[in-house]
């Protein structure tokens, strides 16, 4: 299994032994705010590839098998067109694809192994905020957003070819805290602060 950690390096770890395989380092330091942003990691379903991102300041992704980065993106300084809003990662079950939250509600779609954009899903109307959370479903068929806050909207994809089928918009008091499929896919469900 994999662990993060405050430094921003990743442990992987053997299950049947606990012993620490490997301790990656992070790409360039990413900057220091006011508290520590968290870090949130992604495991490619062939244990290849882990993805990681601090809150609006970097997306990478490490090469499990020698620890060394694959590709990072920073993110921008410009609250109206930030980077990676701090969203987990989320691959698709055969690995083909990350997806990542982005901002004003929109999802980027990147081959995990050099982080070029493949496609840009959208909504089928313009939000304010950033995608926070992410799900694909088991089958890799669909793809579950919710956008932040008080303005949440939680949009139902379409894979592959990345079609909005239906949005909710919820009314809320703090932030989304989970976003996830039932195992048969039939069904999403949010946790809510």
């Amino acid at each position: 299994f994999y662990a993060g950690f405050a430094d921003r390096s990743a442990a992987v770890i053997d299950l049947a032994t606990g012993k620490v395989d490997l301790l990656p380092a992070p790409p360039d330091n990413p900057r220091a705010r006011t508290f520590m942003r968290a870090l949130r990691l992604a495991a490619a379903p062939d244990g290849r590839t882990l993805a990681a991102v601090v809150e609006t300041d970097r997306l990478w992704a490490w090469d499990t098998a020698t620890g060394k980065i694959l590709w990072s993106a920073a993110g921008s300084d410009d609250a109206r067109d930030r980077g990676p809003p701090g969203c987990r990662p989320a691959f698709a079950p055969d690995g083909s694809a990350l997806y990542v939250g982005m901002a004003k509600g929109e999802i980027a779609k990147l081959d995990p192994r050099t982080g070029k954009e493949l496609a840009r899903l959208t909504a089928p109307v313009k939000l304010k905020s950033s995608v926070t959370r992410l799900a694909v479903s088991p089958d890799g068929k669909k793809l579950a957003a919710h956008t932040y806050y008080n303005e949440g909207e939680l949009v139902l994809f379409e894979l592959p070819n990345g079609e909005a089928l239906w949005r909710r918009t919820f009314t809320l008091n703090d932030a989304v805290g989970a976003v996830a499929f039932a195992p048969d896919g039939g069904a999403v469900v949010t946790t809510h602060a």
